[in-house]
């Protein structure tokens, strides 16, 4: 967001499948997440494929991807009682 970098941490496991399919892919380009002809996956592009996907799955109500996310992490947060924020350096924790 704003073309600014970010750092992404990954488990052990994560960064094996990452470094898996890097491997595998057929272009030579920067970006992580490409479609089939090698062009960067754009913002635009996932969102509309986020709208397809949640029509097709049959969720009627109008979501983001922002709120997926933030779900998600809400979801994390109560199953493992705690939660790092390593961007922001923001902790939370239930007590």
């Amino acid at each position: 967001k704003g073309g600014r970098q970010r750092q992404a941490y990954f488990s052990v496991r994560s960064l094996g499948w990452l470094q898996e399919y890097l491997t595998r892919r057929r272009d030579s380009g920067e970006a992580v997440f490409v479609l089939t002809s090698g062009k960067p996956l754009t913002r635009p592009t996932a969102v509309t494929w986020f709208g397809r996907f949640r029509k097709l799955v049959g969720i009627k109500k109008r979501v983001s991807s922002h709120a997926l996310r933030h779900t998600f992490a809400t979801s994390l947060l109560r199953a493992i009682g705690a939660l790092i924020i390593l961007a922001g350096a923001v902790t939370i924790a239930l007590g």
